[in-house]
Parts: structure tokens; C-alpha cells; sequence
């Protein structure tokens, strides 16, 4: 019950909208993280109870993600979970990026330097790219998974294989050893 001109002064447009219901479904579970990383006996372990925290608020909010996806397609997904995204005019979209800035940096940073500090990971590497990355393939089972309904395959499985194989991958010398 509010006016057309307040409504659109708090969201310029559709993807401001989307940004903002994606942003309060991720609220609750984000809240649980660090109890994943405490009970985490590895890095692959630690990666694999985030990314299903993940798969889990997309499952259950599915139709969301598929709105964001058709929106603007693997753009806009990735305007969601990036700061200071743009919008198709160039302007700033939103500020803060809840997906960047939450989870990305701070729980994937952990992952991958605790993986590195443990020797589960190559600390050669540098723990950015690793991130960013781990962070597009991600991107792209999200994109993939959102672009079909019925959805291909299970999210959960997919994300855990890509944990697999992003760890398995980032051994470097130390999985040649």
C-alpha cells in the first residue's frame, strides 16, 4: 500500500527487486556458516557445507533463481553476487553485493587458506584466483541449473563434485607427490 513513485525510489528497477528478495532468503542461512567451518575436519569438507548451504537456499528458492537467471541470464546472476554491480545502462545496480561480500571473500577465503595452511591445498596458489575461480564454476552450475525446468541434474550433487574436483585440481605438486 504504498505509492508507484516511493516503491520505485527504494528499487529502480526489476533486478533491484530480485536483488533484494535473493538477498533476504540468504540472510538465515549465511548465520550458519561459521559452525560449518568449526565442524569442518577439511577444507573439501568446510567447501562442501557452504556450497550446500548454498544449493539449499536456491533449491528452496527456485522460482527466484530462475527469475534472476531470466532476468538477464548469467549477467544478472552474476550482478547478484558481485559489489557494485551494473545495470545494462552502466549505472550502479546495488551497493553491497551480499553473495560477494558475505560469502565469497570471508567463507572462501577461510576455505581455501585453511586448505593451503593444512596442506590440502597448493599454497603456491594464489588464494584470489583459487577463490575467483571456484566462485565462476559456481556461477556456472547455478546458470545451468536455473536455465531448465525441470531443473537437469540435483544442485547439491553437482556442487559437491565441483568441490571434488576444485580440490583435487588445487593439490598442484602436492597431489602429484
Amino acid at each position: 500500500e504504498i505509492s508507484q513513485p516511493t516503491f520505485f525510489r527504494y528499487f529502480p528497477s526489476k533486478a533491484a527487486v530480485l536483488y533484494e528478495a535473493a538477498s533476504m532468503a540468504l540472510d538465515e542461512p549465511l548465520k550458519r556458516v561459521p559452525m560449518l567451518r568449526a565442524n569442518a575436519g577439511t577444507a573439501a569438507d568446510f567447501l562442501k557445507g557452504l556450497v550446500s548451504t548454498y544449493a539449499d537456499v536456491i533449491t528452496q528458492q527456485a522460482s527466484l533463481t530462475r527469475m534472476i537467471a531470466q532476468h538477464g541470464g548469467t549477467e544478472t546472476l552474476k550482478s547478484f553476487i558481485c559489489p557494485s554491480a551494473l545495470d545494462a545502462m552502466g549505472e550502479v545496480e546495488h551497493q553491497d553485493g551480499k553473495f560477494y561480500e558475505q560469502m565469497q571473500l570471508p567463507f572462501l577465503t577461510q576455505a581455501v587458506e585453511d586448505g593451503q595452511r593444512r596442506g590440502e591445498l597448493d599454497p603456491d596458489l594464489p588464494v584470489d584466483q583459487l577463490r575467483g575461480m571456484f566462485w565462476s564454476i559456481l556461477c556456472a552450475i547455478v546458470g545451468d541449473w536455473a536455465s531448465v525446468t525441470p531443473a537437469p541434474y540435483d544442485l547439491h550433487e553437482r556442487f559437491a563434485t565441483a568441490v571434488d574436483l576444485f580440490v583435487n585440481g588445487c593439490r598442484g605438486q602436492l597431489g602429484r607427490a
